[in-house]
């Protein structure tokens, strides 16, 4: 049978050196030794210093007689100071590292559900370059009612075309035939209909592949195309800007 779970409004956490306190409990945190050791670097003949870490116990381990004596035998050595604490068993670690990839954050603008599409590398990073784009490009009140990744999505931004039609957002699928190999990847597009819509696929990817420096031949079938709901894509010189700052951060 599970145990009961219960939410971080019921937690009890603190750090102690107390083993008394500490006794029955659960490490909010990794236990770690921390320790510096010097190197000579060889080019500039410096001394380095660089933390190394060793895991004692991990986030999550109960606190019984023979955690306790591990502890303990930490705490006499000075390996460590103070441990910390909690009443729940909270060992799952969240991570929001992910690749950059296509993100749809749907806000709602004057009432309205609006599709807005962009870069990002997690949810956060998306509802931030979302609300940063609405804030300054809609007057009023908005919310956001959801937030999709889309793993199979290339966008395409920066595209400029004169036109005497209509233009809407298309997600197309295409066949890449290249170096005798062929894949399908998806793309959104502002297009006049589907076959725009391909030639200003076949225009990004030949810019793409010139840049990495890959002049080989490719061709393109068109798949499938679809007219999708769409308010805004965002630019992606915009969402960069985010995804440089997760970069130095992190």
């Amino acid at each position: 049978m599970t145990n009961k779970l219960e939410t971080k409004h019921q937690e009890i956490r603190f750090v102690t050196s107390d083993l008394k306190e500490m006794k029955g409990m659960y490490l909010a945190k990794r236990l770690l030794r921390t320790w510096n050791e010097d190197f000579v670097d060889e080019d500039s003949g410096e001394v380095v210093s660089i933390e190394r870490n060793e895991i004692i116990l991990d986030i999550g381990t109960l606190l019984d007689n023979h955690n306790l004596q591990i502890v303990d035998f930490h705490l006499s050595s000075g390996d460590i100071a103070r441990v910390d604490v909690s009443n729940q068993k909270r060992d799952g670690i969240f991570s929001d590292e992910y690749l950059t990839s296509t993100w749809c954050v749907t806000a709602v603008i004057g009432g309205k559900k609006k599709n807005i599409y962009m870069y990002a590398n997690s949810v956060f990073v998306a509802l931030d370059i979302a609300k940063d784009f609405i804030e300054q490009s809609y007057p009023g009140h908005f919310g956001i009612a959801g937030v999709k990744e889309l793993n199979n999505a290339v966008l395409i931004t920066n595209v400029s075309q004169e036109n005497d039609g209509e233009l809407k957002f298309y997600m197309i699928e295409v066949e890449i035939e290249k170096d005798e190999h062929s894949y399908n990847n998806g793309f959104i597009v502002k297009a006049l209909n589907a076959e725009n819509g391909k030639a200003l696929i076949e225009a990004f990817l030949t810019n793409k592949f010139k840049e990495e420096n890959d002049l080989g031949e490719f061709h393109l079938i068109l798949q499938s195309a679809k007219v999708i709901p769409c308010e805004a894509v965002i630019d992606s010189v915009f969402s960069s800007k985010y995804l440089d700052i997760e970069k130095v951060d992190g």
